[in-house]
């Protein structure tokens, strides 16, 4: 008995030290990059972009999954049972929560240089930028079009449905900056964001205003020109204009927002991970994804020229509009955005 337990053993052993030099199992150094992301065409384009080259490069291969959960990555991190490596996340989460569940990027091989100051934490740095913005139904305001955000909350002059995206946790809508600035708050004090002045604000447009509960809603709306005017990200309005909506941007001011790569805490993969988001932020990587998705480089420095015009009439780092950017405040979203939703929620339904 003792004999077939030793043998037993053995095999064990060797099929464990087996599946380890072939690079297999979660516990492996060597073994697939877990990458989580939100799917579908997007994901397609990051497969594409990064990780086909990367794989090239080195040989290291990815298994896709998603979307990201921040409960599931939790639950994981905290049951020692996570399968998960690198994550396409919204920033406030690595602000909030690295410590306990990400790794510190290591910038001994990822370069912070490359990216814009206050972008980058010590659990993330960005993968991509996006704007947030206003665009109006050109065919509602034919003769008098707007061109501030105050004309966005002026339903007497520029009468008509409003829809927004609504805020919801790890969710950064810039709904209640636009509404501060409409109401005279400079962008340079919009941060810490005055939460009852801004639903103020909002008040004098709620009988027109809708809440989408996501972004392909607000495509929808434009698509159908079912609002006169939309709070809406990059990539939606520009598959809403290039379906021959009729909308046109507010340029006044936008909001630019992002998203980081972090990794994730405990994956024997790290130093992997770390090689892969360096990769990512170079020059080719970077505009081959920006073209396809319709974001803009994590990497501001790499120029990009973008295929078709719809792209362009949404470019927010087109020279012209640089002047009228605005970076979200990430830090102070991270530590109050529970709080906001809460406010928010109640006086919606209220």
């Amino acid at each position: 008995m003792r004999k077939r337990r030793l043998i037993a053993a053995v095999a064990v052993a060797a099929a464990a030290s087996l599946l380890a030099a072939c690079g297999g199992g979660s516990g492996s150094p060597d073994g697939p990059i877990t990458f989580v992301s939100t799917g579908g065409d997007f994901q397609d384009a990051q497969i594409k972009a990064w990780q086909q080259p990367f794989t090239a490069a080195n040989g290291t291969q990815f298994v896709n999954t998603g979307p990201p959960d921040q409960a599931k990555l939790k639950t994981m991190v905290e049951s020692g049972t996570s399968d998960w490596d690198v994550l396409d996340q919204d920033p406030s989460f690595a602000n909030l929560y690295g410590p306990k569940y990400l790794e510190k990027i290591d910038f001994n091989i990822v370069d912070k240089s490359v990216y814009p100051p206050n972008t980058v934490s010590e659990y993330g740095v960005p993968a991509y930028f996006y704007g947030t913005f206003m665009l109006y139904n050109t065919n509602a305001y034919a003769n008098n079009p707007p061109t501030s955000v105050k004309d966005f909350f002026d339903l007497q002059r520029f009468p008509g449905k409003r829809i927004v995206p609504a805020i919801r946790n790890m969710n950064v809508t810039n709904v209640l900056e636009f509404a501060l600035l409409a109401d005279g708050v400079p962008p340079d004090k919009l941060y810490p964001i005055d939460v009852d002045r801004a639903l103020k604000k909002l008040d004098t447009i709620k009988p027109q205003l809708t809440f989408a509960t996501n972004y392909g809603q607000i495509q929808q709306a434009m698509d159908g020109q079912q609002a006169s005017m939309v709070l809406s990200l990059t990539a939606r309005a520009a598959l809403a204009i290039k379906n021959r909506a009729p909308y046109k941007v507010i340029w006044e001011h936008a909001f630019v927002n992002w998203d980081d790569l972090v990794v994730v805490k405990g994956t024997p993969r790290k130093e992997a991970a770390m090689k892969f988001i360096q990769f990512v932020s170079q020059p080719a990587q970077q505009q081959a994804f920006s073209t396809s998705a319709t974001m803009f480089p994590g990497n501001p420095k790499v120029s990009v020229k973008y295929p078709d015009p719809s792209q362009e009439a949404v470019n927010v780092f087109a020279p012209e509009h640089k002047a009228g950017l605005i970076y979200t405040n990430v830090d102070w979203w991270a530590k109050n955005l529970d709080d906001v939703v809460a406010k928010t929620t109640a006086w919606s339904i209220g």
